[in-house]
């Protein structure tokens, strides 16, 4: 909806800073498309910007058309509203918190007569006793993120686009094709050869679990696993 208006206001030529920022963040984030640049990826949210303006120029102008008893009315009404969209939001987050990190944390006892806490982070703080700096891991990207922190070791792409790594591109679709099904032993091969990787680490919760019965058909020798996690060590002959 923030398109259309977008180019309405420009034929209108009303608006010229909402339209040219929106032109100037486009014409960024194609270049940073085209020529592959990661950082260029941030544009998007200054573009959603302008298309949020954009439509809450629209809807004052449309509200101002309708009868209000008085200005006080019609900003009262406004913050409500916007109280509510608070609200709301910090509600879903508030839920999503609970259900993601604080839920699994707590466990209860068989008998239901103790409750006992687990550490969010405990498949980190694990990784810890296995895993050391100069390592190269290969995990999903989201997996990915918090292993250096904890262990030291390397990974293959990062969580978030950073200018510094001109590939992080490719290594995340590489990380998609090692993940899919689909994937043949050679072509995982060929994706552990040119990353040099030297773990292969697959968790649980988020992705790995389909093929594992595959990574051990090839050979990969596993040296932690729980319910939590499964780290495999790469063989010498996929990083010749």
């Amino acid at each position: 909806m923030g398109i259309p208006l977008v180019l309405l206001f420009a034929v209108q030529k009303r608006y010229r800073m909402l339209v040219g920022g929106f032109v100037l963040f486009s014409c960024a984030y194609l270049l940073g498309f085209f020529f592959k640049i990661s950082l260029a990826e941030r544009y998007i949210f200054f573009i959603i910007c302008m298309l949020q303006l954009a439509v809450s120029r629209w809807c004052r102008e449309w509200c101002a058309g309708f009868y209000f008893r008085s200005l006080s009315s019609f900003k009262t009404a406004a913050a409500w509203l916007l109280l509510l969209l608070l609200v709301a939001g910090a509600a879903i987050q508030g839920i999503r918190v609970y259900r993601e990190f604080i839920l699994p944390a707590f466990t209860v006892s068989p008998d239901r007569r103790s409750i006992s806490y687990l550490s969010p982070n405990r498949m980190q703080r694990e990784l810890a006793r296995y895993l050391k700096e100069g390592d190269i891991v290969l995990s999903d990207l989201y997996t990915s993120w918090s292993v250096p922190v904890y262990t030291g070791a390397k990974i293959i792409a990062l969580y978030h686009s950073a200018p510094h790594v001109r590939d992080n591109r490719e290594r995340t679709q590489a990380l998609d094709i090692f993940f899919n099904t689909a994937t043949s032993s050679e072509e995982r091969q060929t994706i552990l050869k040119r990353y040099g990787v030297t773990h292969i680490l697959l968790n649980y919760q988020i992705a790995g679990k389909k093929i594992e019965p595959a990574l051990q058909k090839a050979g990969f020798e596993v040296i932690a696993h729980n319910d939590m996690f499964c780290l495999f060590s790469v063989i010498s002959d996929s990083r010749r």
